[in-house]
């Protein structure tokens, strides 16, 4: 009988081996540019208040001024009244849990992680909080995102078809709006500054391309209205409006660009509070456009030019028509970075800025007061700024931002809108 040779695999002996894993990689971009940007933004001298905080603006030119005969009378005495406007804190917060069993892991074993479970879970924490900024840098104070595009009839869940980025027509790019969502973001849907009816459920699917996003109702049945707008919605166990952002955002770009009322002062009331310069009848940004931003702002708000913010699309056009008109002497020393400058003034872009649009801001445009410790983008919240889960084998944690933005001067901001990309 011929002896039977057996090969050993390592498949045959793999409990003889340890597990091993690679390092932790990422495979989206978790960049904020907004985040960091606010930064920029000049504190506010102010001592806050939780009954009401006010601007007081000058915003009524001096008039009066006359000509008089030789011994004539003089001009009338006048002087312009001050109005003021009026702001609230909005509070930003995410939280997490964590069991007692990982904190031991933690003390124990902790060369044993891939990543600290509490390090990952602050970033994760973090991270919503910059998207919620960034939201809100240039939407408005109604929190809205986008709107419904249909009606449908009554279900647990529907694929909802999204229009009108932060309620604007101009912003209509289906991957932007898409983007505004992740699965498992709680969202809302309002109507007339109401809840409607049982309209507050998860995000189960994102569709980049056809613009849509699935939401499931948890089991309620809901009616869509087209044009119903859609709010996060992210608070636990409360089924009203106030478990939604609607009404709870700072004031972004947009909403000091297009809103009439801003800071409770209307510029239908007094016109020289508006912006510089809005404009959407589109074309391509270009030398003659950021001129005419610097003369608006100079012209209307008294103030320079200190930042222009332009989405991806028009950065891109905009590089490509200021590129197309130099004459290249040297084709090999020829920068393919294709960076455009002007003195004084900072070109940003950023996946959040909406299609089309192109912000420009000027000094001193903008005032911030943040009454927290603000969170840098990779701090981790320890064990000791946790607390006990009632009734659980659980630590709860988080991070809670109370903000205000305040524009000083809307006439030291504007923007273009519906312009050309590529």
């Amino acid at each position: 009988m011929s002896q039977t040779v057996t090969y050993v695999r390592v498949s045959d002996l793999a409990l003889a081996y340890k597990r091993s894993t690679t390092k932790l990689y990422r495979t989206y971009t978790r960049r904020v540019p907004e985040y960091s940007w606010t930064d920029d933004i000049p504190d506010e001298d102010i001592i806050p208040s939780g009954r009401q905080n006010l601007i007081p603006l000058d915003v009524q030119r001096g008039v009066g001024a006359a000509q008089i005969a030789d011994a004539g009378f003089e001009a009338q005495t006048t002087t312009p009244q001050l109005q003021e406007g009026s702001f609230v804190f909005n509070h930003t917060n995410a939280r997490f849990a964590i069991s007692l069993r990982a904190q031991a892991f933690d003390k124990a074993a902790r060369g044993n992680f891939i990543i600290r479970q509490i390090k990952y879970q602050s970033i994760k924490c973090i991270e919503a909080v910059m998207r919620k900024w960034a939201l809100m840098y240039y939407g408005f104070s109604t929190a809205v995102l986008c709107q419904c595009n249909g009606s449908q009839g009554s279900n647990t869940s529907h694929t909802i078809t999204l229009k009108n980025g932060f309620g604007l027509t101009t912003i209509t790019n289906p991957t932007y709006l898409a983007n505004m969502f992740a699965i498992g973001e709680g969202v809302a849907l309002i109507s007339g500054g109401a809840l409607v009816a049982n309209a507050i459920g998860v995000v189960t699917a994102v569709d980049n391309v056809n613009g849509t996003i699935t939401v499931s109702w948890g089991g309620n049945s809901v009616t869509i209205t087209d044009g119903n707008q859609i709010v996060f919605a992210n608070a636990v166990t409360d089924a009203t409006i106030t478990a939604t952002d609607s009404g709870n955002w700072n004031v972004g770009l947009l909403d000091a660009n297009v809103s009439d009322s801003v800071h409770n002062l209307a510029k239908s009331a007094v016109p020289t509070w508006g912006p510089a310069l809005y404009d959407t009848t589109g074309g391509s940004l270009g030398f003659v456009k950021v001129k005419k931003m610097r003369q608006a702002l100079e012209n209307n708000g008294d103030t320079t030019l200190r930042r222009v913010v332009y989405s991806n699309g028009v950065e891109n056009d905009f590089q490509a028509r200021e590129r197309a008109a130099l004459l290249w002497t040297n084709s090999g020393a020829m920068n393919v970075d294709a960076n455009v400058k002007a003195k004084g003034v900072s070109f940003d872009t950023s996946r959040f800025v909406p299609p089309t649009y192109a912000f420009c801001i000027g000094a001193d445009a903008m005032g911030k007061k943040v009454i927290t410790e603000k969170p840098g983008e990779d701090d981790t919240i320890d064990f000791g700024q946790l607390y006990k889960a009632e009734d659980r084998s659980a630590l709860k944690g988080g991070v809670d931002v109370i903000s205000a933005v305040i524009y000083r001067s809307r006439s030291r901001i504007g923007a273009y809108g519906a312009l050309n990309e590529q």
